[in-house]
């Protein structure tokens, strides 16, 4: 995966160093927007589970945005309450408990002004949103999405749409699917491995 960062700082078009700090951005130019722009591979089903310890529904119940220990980004944890796995590997959580999400991006205020960290093709999560997530991580209650927006598909009125506008294989060939159907491509995608 490559990364491209993109920030556009109040409505300047410069091109800021490398080494400043967002803290330093703030003060030079009040509130600051990041854009973030990380290139994944296009995704089949079979690879976005390859790659997931969890497939899960989840509704997104609140999220906690932090400044990065460098200052130079930030992330977001969201907690999601967990409707229904679809597939795990290892133990699945408890259905109707919460698990975390970690994401780049998020919104801060930041010595009294707006800090807004984004990546380009994986909006960040909505509270009370509904999404089906493939989920990495290294274990525990905390994940990823290792294929970015790819990942993520928003369900809406019972019909799942892939997040991601570039890259995706999956919503070029489908644009919604039912949840029934986006089950059984999971379901046949993990028989496969």
């Amino acid at each position: 995966m490559r990364h491209i960062i993109l920030l556009l700082v109040a409505l300047s078009l410069g091109t800021p160093e490398a080494q400043e700090t967002l803290r330093t951005l703030v003060r030079q130019h009040g509130h600051v927007t990041q854009a973030i722009q990380n290139e994944y591979p296009p995704a089949t089903f079979g690879e976005l589970v390859k790659h997931s310890n969890l497939v899960a529904r989840v509704v997104v119940i609140k999220e906690r945005a932090v400044l990065s220990p460098d200052e130079t980004t930030v992330s977001t944890r969201y907690t999601a309450q967990l409707l229904d796995v679809m597939h795990a590997r290892g133990r699945a959580p408890v259905t109707g408990g919460n698990i975390e999400i970690d994401r780049l991006g998020g919104t801060i205020i930041l010595e009294g002004k707006t800090v807004n960290v984004y990546e380009s093709d994986f909006p960040n999560f909505e509270l009370g949103d509904e999404y089906i997530l493939f989920l990495g991580g290294s274990g525990g209650q905390v994940y990823d999405v290792p294929a970015g927006g790819q990942g993520a598909f928003k369900v809406v009125g019972g019909l799942a749409q892939q997040v991601s506008r570039n890259n995706a294989v999956i919503r070029q060939q489908i644009p919604q699917l039912s949840l029934e159907r986006l089950r059984a491509e999971v379901t046949a995608a993990a028989s496969r491995k």
